[in-house]
């Protein structure tokens, strides 16, 4: 299994920046992506982390025929 291969004390912190990295994809700022981030670190949040997150290249290649609803790429484009 996958998840017992992960060391559950460092679960949250890829989580985190798992999802700084999508809301980066979805065009969020990078001030609102670490202010979520450190809303659910708190304490145990990581530097290296927001690092991970900011030097991110969100420019991926992508088939739009197998996009989620969600994801916008012209936001992205126009740095929303």
């Amino acid at each position: 299994c996958i998840r017992d291969s992960i060391n559950a004390e460092y679960m949250g912190h890829r989580t985190g920046a798992l999802v700084g990295c999508l809301r980066k994809l979805q065009g969020w700022s990078l001030t609102s992506i670490f202010d979520e981030y450190n809303r659910f670190a708190g304490s145990k949040g990581r530097a290296m982390d927001q690092q991970f997150v900011e030097l991110f290249d969100p420019d991926v290649k992508y088939d739009a025929a197998h996009l989620p609803d969600w994801f916008h790429p012209q936001d992205v484009a126009r740095g929303r």
